[in-house]
Formats: C-alpha cells, structure tokens, sequence
C-alpha cells in the first residue's frame, strides 16, 4: 500500500501545486495542467479483468436482517474491463443499470478519485468499523473501495474524508455511461427465508410460477444452502428481491427472496464451476 500510495501522491502535489501560482493566485498557464495531468495518466495502471473491483461505493453495517442485508446491491462499482455497475437513485422500484464505458473513461475516473486525496485519507481514526459477519449488524456506513496495482483500500465514512467526497465520487461514477441499460443476472444465488406472512406489505403467490420453473422448492433454497439458478427464473426471482418488503407465498407459508450475484455483491458466494 505504501509503494502504489507514495507514487500516485507524488504526481498528484505536482499536479495540486500546479494548480495554482506560488502566492495561490491565479492558476498557470493550461499547459503545464495538462503536463500534470498526463504525468499521472501515465503513472496508473490496473488489472483489466472483469473480476478486479477497481472502485466500489457501497455500506458496511447493516439492519441484522439478512433479507434487507444480503440483497443491497453496491451504489456504483467499477470493473477492470470497464463494466459499470450501479443503482438508479431515482427508481422506485430499485432499478440496477451497467454499461462497458472506454479505458479512458475509466483512466479519468481513477485520476479524480485520487485527485480528492483519497490515499492521503487516514483509515486510522478509533472507532470500532461495522462488522463483515452475518448477522451485518452496527451503523450502517458509506465506504469506498480502491484497487490499483494489486493492492487493495477500502475507506469508510469514520476516515477524515473531506465534507461531500462520497457524494461527489459516486456522482462522477454514475455519469461514467452515456447508454445505460438495465441490469439482468444470468445466474444468482437464491435463497427463500421463511418469514411470517402479513397482510400490510404486498404478497405474491408463486403458484403464479410453479407450471414453469416446476423443479424449484423454495422451502429446500435455504441461506445454508441457496439454490443456484440462471435464465429466465434468475431475471425473475431478481426481480423479485429489487421490489423491496415483497412476501413470496406458497400454500401456507411465505418467504422474504434473497439473490445474490457473484461479482456484483460483495458478499455473494462464487458461482459454481461452469455456472
């Protein structure tokens, strides 16, 4: 951490100090930003692979509810491919968007994320972070997460980052694509948590499915051991989990649906060999 920290802060004082003129007055000429600048293009580099988190914006913490807990999906992630992946704020329901933006795109968004001073940040401040253990319980905090040159940092909101620096990176990750389309799993990890049906939150019969996905049992897709599911019944039962508090009804029982997808949530298992 110490060697990919000390070489990205180096080249970013040269670019702060170029920003601005000895007595901090006007800034200097545009070309010596854009020297900076390309200074620090050149100094990063990552893991392309479309298994490397390069950023990712999400909480640690949680309610202790595994239904709500395990089917958080991360508010923005980056890939080593330039697969995006993130939350539509606006939807309601939950809408999950992706695109595949260009290396540049990406290069850009890692040289702002380092501009704000992320690896000067200190992780180091007393309290006691959330834990990464199920149950998720304690304060759910925003965090991010940084990855370059194989080595991984991951920052929450008790670090001494500047008033606004979640909010502003998230923003800059959400507007990395010009043509976003929803996002659709292949392949999840599906669990059915019994839970005690109510009639004050909306209810949803799975006899409505059983004539086409005939072979699945949902009182058998426990937490311990989810069932794996792909196509049409892993859009579905997506779905499902993206429309919130909804209850899942079959004969007398009803469930709370958790999905889990490898990759895009962090505390999704793998998926399985060939899956």
């Amino acid at each position: 951490m110490r060697r990919v920290a000390s070489l990205l802060l180096l080249v970013m004082a040269w670019v702060l100090l170029s920003a601005c003129s000895p007595g901090g007055g006007a800034a200097p000429p545009p070309q010596d930003q854009e020297d900076a600048v390309s200074l620090l293009g050149s100094a990063l580099d990552w893991d392309r692979s479309p298994d490397t988190v390069l950023v990712r914006l999400d909480t640690a913490g949680g309610t202790g509810n595994p239904a709500d807990d395990l089917n958080v999906i991360p508010f923005c992630t980056v890939f080593g491919d330039g697969h995006v992946v993130w939350v539509d704020p606006y939807a309601d329901p939950e809408q999950v968007l992706e695109d595949r933006v260009s290396e540049q795109r990406v290069r850009s968004f890692l040289e702002y994320v380092i501009g704000t001073g992320f690896y000067s940040w200190d992780p180091e401040t007393g309290f006691l972070p959330p834990s990464t253990e199920l149950p998720f319980e304690g304060p759910i905090v925003e965090q991010i997460t940084l990855t370059l040159y194989g080595e991984t940092r991951t920052l929450n909101a008790f670090s001494n980052w500047p008033r606004d620096a979640f909010a502003n990176i998230l923003e800059r990750c959400r507007q990395l694509s010009d043509a976003p389309v929803l996002y659709l799993p292949t392949g999840a990890w599906l669990s059915a948590i019994p839970v005690e049906m109510r009639s004050d939150i909306p209810s949803l019969p799975w006899s409505n499915f059983e004539e086409r996905f005939p072979d699945l049992d949902l009182s058998a897709a426990t937490l311990e051991n989810p069932r794996w599911v792909t196509g049409e019944l892993a859009g579905l039962v997506w779905n499902i989990a993206r429309a919130g508090r909804m209850q899942v009804t079959a004969g007398d029982n009803a469930y709370r649906l958790v999905v889990q997808v490898p990759r895009i949530q962090p505390h999704a298992p793998p998926a399985p060999e060939g899956g």
